[in-house]
């Protein structure tokens, strides 16, 4: 199967990988694994549960040349989308060169943020296809562009070239008004990370989902995006009782206690995104019962990726331990806790009504073709 076999080659790239202080990819390696990841998101047949729905968006869209003001107002929530998947639409009519350019362009700004900023960009890589890859490349194509323009924002921003990180910001928005979040990067980077201050974030983080009912209107500050009711069906929800109490351990386990053990571990190194990492933390837990705070932590989980490459090989050095066994454990114990995403959805009534991402079927060697 082609998901295991990009997680097992980008293993042994992290396993080969030299750890330097330097970040960057230090062989032709990279190609290969973006060849793989990009395979994979390009030519896959219906793979998500959103996919359809892309679909049905893109064959119904006219071509750039018949786009109208009256059609971008009736899709306001994402005029960049629109007019991006009009442009193909003016190229191609199938919904296929739409997934090809979209997942040339997700990876690459990827591979190129883990290229830039990651001691280990391998291992980096790994956290994104365990973590992120499919939802990217699949659910949440819109924002995912947004995602990536973010972090061109970001890569702009530190290099002090602020005019092309504003434009970046805005193409981002426009993609999907989620990227508003964007706005908290520089102030989170103008804040000194302290004890005090984290201890307060994570106590935050960790009571916040049990707490956000108590406030009244909470939700009223989405008015400040745009109109407010179309983002109801995000924020207002009851905290989801039916999970078992293993579910709700897992996710403070994964989403909380892991990140602030990295955080921990390379305390003494005072790497430039602990403050980043912290807001991950803390979208994620509020998205326990919001789906609003889950796209939010869309935007911050690139930088809980780098911080997972970095503090790896810290640790195997510092305690000297074996590459091998403390990264085949991380592996492990990331594949059993995102086990779900390789399954197949069903409904209330328990009948499958459509596949996610197992089988996986491609175009190329498929019967099944997109018209």
């Amino acid at each position: 199967m082609l998901y295991f076999f990009a997680i097992v080659v980008l293993f042994y790239f992290a396993l080969a990988h030299k750890f330097t202080n330097i970040p960057g990819f230090n062989d032709k390696k990279k190609f290969i694994a973006f060849i793989i990841l990009t395979y994979i998101a390009s030519f896959a047949y219906m793979l998500g549960s959103d996919t359809p729905e892309y679909v049905n968006f893109y064959n119904h869209l006219v071509p750039i040349s018949k786009l109208s003001s009256n059609i971008i107002e009736q899709y306001r929530y994402q005029p960049g989308f629109t007019i991006f998947c009009s442009i193909i639409k003016s190229i191609s009519d199938n919904y296929l060169l739409f997934q090809i350019i979209h997942a040339c362009l997700v990876n690459y700004v990827v591979f190129r943020f883990c290229n830039r900023y990651s001691c280990n960009p391998y291992i980096s890589l790994l956290a994104y296809i365990l973590i992120n890859y499919l939802e990217f490349n699949f659910e949440i194509q819109r924002e995912s562009l947004a995602v990536v323009c973010g972090l061109m924002a970001y890569e702009f921003y530190d290099r002090r070239k602020y005019i092309w990180a504003i434009l970046c910001f805005f193409i981002a928005y426009y993609f999907h008004f989620s990227a508003i979040v964007l706005l908290l990067i520089p102030l989170c980077l103008s804040i000194k990370p302290t004890k005090r201050n984290t201890i307060l974030l994570v106590s935050f983080a960790a009571l916040a989902p049990w707490g956000w009912k108590a406030i009244p209107n909470a939700d009223l500050f989405l008015a400040f995006f745009t109109d407010s009711t179309f983002y109801s069906g995000y924020i207002n929800q009851e905290l989801n009782t039916s999970y078992n109490m293993y579910y709700y351990i897992s996710f403070y386990i994964m989403n909380m206690c892991i990140p602030l053990v990295i955080i921990w571990i390379l305390r003494d190194k005072h790497p430039y995104y602990t403050n980043l990492v912290l807001i991950f933390i803390l979208f994620k837990m509020l998205s326990l019962f919001s789906y609003g705070f889950y796209r939010f932590s869309n935007y911050f989980v690139c930088f809980y990726w780098i911080a997972l490459a970095d503090c790896l090989p810290y640790v195997c050095r510092r305690y000297n331990l074996k590459k091998p066994a403390i990264y085949a454990l991380v592996l492990l114990v990331v594949c059993y806790t995102n086990q779900t995403k390789l399954t197949w959805f069903e409904d209330e009534t328990g009948k499958y009504i459509y596949q996610r991402y197992f089988p996986y079927e491609d175009v190329i060697f498929g019967k099944d073709k997109y018209p």
